[in-house]
């Protein structure tokens, strides 16, 4: 009967990000006689890569600079407050 030989190296991802695919091949290693069956299953094989890998990079949010404090709320034991914006919201893990 015929034999394959082994697996070639999986090949390069077909993409860096949000999934792709590799192939790996294998030849036949021996050939089978007239009276043997020829090796069993596939010469190729397919997985997917780079699953989940964003194509952006991740960026952190960033905050702009305090505002300034407010006025007293009130004469006698009161509170200030004061705020600041979202300069750039995140994106991705940041």
């Amino acid at each position: 009967n015929g034999e394959w030989d082994e697996w070639a190296p999986w090949s390069t991802c077909s993409a860096s990000c949000e999934g792709g695919l590799r192939f790996r091949h294998r030849t036949v290693a021996r050939e089978a006689n007239e009276c043997g069956e020829p090796p069993d299953g596939p010469t190729r094989d397919t997985e997917s890569c780079n699953q989940g890998a964003p194509c952006e990079a991740d960026i952190d949010c960033l905050l702009a600079d305090w505002k300034e404090w407010s006025a007293c709320s009130r004469t006698c034991d009161g509170m200030t407050s004061r705020s600041r914006d979202i300069q750039q919201h995140g994106r991705g893990q940041g």
